[in-house]
């Protein structure tokens, strides 16, 4: 393994903070540029099926550009290309080495962070053609949240949690992903790592179930300790359904299907990136129906076609782990956009993708 692959793969993961502190634009576009020609020198190694993929989806990136009114979602297609190039080219032992390593750094972060209830950076986000500061007090409100090299909280928690759906076997990873989600205040996050939890490390029986309540009640002391009791009551009201948080969240999903049945036969067809965003405001919520409405119905169809695929063969090969990850991966995009940015395909496609390119071998 040639080490610049890593140093490729880590410039897209630490993106916005060396944007912030270098002023760098088009860092991304540029490593996937590096990442192309990498690929395309490697060709021989390449099964058809794999080769047909990485055309398809330079193909949907070329008429995306050409059809959307914005490039806002362009990485739901052309994010792909650096998983596909990671697969092949990096042995999976060292992906998982690595990315331990950037656990542990933001779990440092995190700490740091929600220790003095302030961020190492605070980043730009753009809205319809302005720029925004995410600070600390925008992010977190009440609730002490922390965020560490990425541009929120969520992107962390989504980072982290996508890592244990990859290595699920992996303790280490599990135990340093709990945490932070807990300092990012989660709370799909923490709901998924608890739902895999009794799935990989919990065999029930009579004795369990009764040391269960005392185990809750430990989970209960720590979280006092951990969390501010705003913290520990936003995840609490996670099962308000008439909390704020779920009226905005029902609106947006809405929004989304009412701007989907105003779209043209072409839109609907290919979707219309930036389009929600410039009328609400935000994403639908759900990744799916974001998918819908960005990417069109061709889009989604590409997304879930590859879902499904992965997820049967779950079945046939009766991979029980991979196929709850999937089943997790699935519920996630219900009320998460958990593709959208710059990594947040690595955190989609790898659980996917994993069993449909044959990985590199040590």
């Amino acid at each position: 393994m040639k080490i610049y692959r890593l140093f490729l793969f880590g410039g897209l993961i630490f993106t916005d903070i060396i944007k912030h502190f270098t002023g760098i634009e088009f860092l991304s576009t540029i490593i996937i540029l590096f990442i192309l020609i990498d690929l395309f020198t490697n060709f021989s190694n390449f099964y058809v099926r794999e080769i047909y993929l990485i055309f398809t989806v330079i193909l949907l990136t070329f008429i995306s550009i050409n059809v959307w009114d914005s490039t806002y979602t362009i990485y739901s297609y052309i994010g792909i290309i650096p998983v596909i190039w990671l697969l092949k080219t990096i042995p999976l032992i060292k992906i998982r080495k690595f990315l331990i390593l950037i656990l542990i750094c933001n779990f440092i972060i995190a700490f740091y962070e929600y220790f003095f209830q302030t961020y190492i950076y605070e980043a730009l986000a753009s809205r319809n053609g302005e720029e925004i500061l995410l600070s600390y007090r925008e992010i977190s409100g009440n609730v002490i949240r922390s965020k560490g090299i990425f541009a929120g909280p969520l992107s962390l928690a989504n980072f982290a949690l996508g890592i244990t759906l990859i290595f699920r076997k992996d303790k280490y990873i599990f135990i340093l992903s709990l945490l932070i989600c807990l300092m990012c205040n989660a709370r799909l996050g923490i709901l998924c790592l608890a739902f895999i939890y009794f799935l990989d490390y919990w065999k029930f029986n009579f004795k369990k179930i009764f040391s269960l309540f005392f185990i809750a009640y430990f989970l209960y002391l720590i979280a006092i300790y951990i969390l501010d009791t705003s913290g520990l009551l936003r995840i609490i009201n996670v099962f308000d359904v008439q909390s704020n948080n779920h009226t905005m969240r029902l609106y947006f999903m809405t929004s989304a299907v009412s701007l989907f049945s105003d779209y043209s036969l072409f839109e609907m067809l290919f979707g219309n990136s930036g389009a929600l965003l410039a009328k609400v405001g935000n994403n639908a919520e759900s990744g799916w129906l974001t998918l819908l409405v960005e990417n069109g119905v061709i889009g989604l169809l590409f997304y879930l076609g590859f879902w499904i695929y992965a997820f049967l063969k779950s079945i046939r090969l009766k991979l029980d782990s991979e196929l709850s990850s999937l089943i997790i991966l699935f519920v996630i995009m219900v009320s998460q956009t958990y593709y959208l940015s710059v990594i947040g395909p690595f955190l989609f496609w790898v659980p996917i993708l994993k069993n449909y390119i044959k990985p590199k071998q040590l």
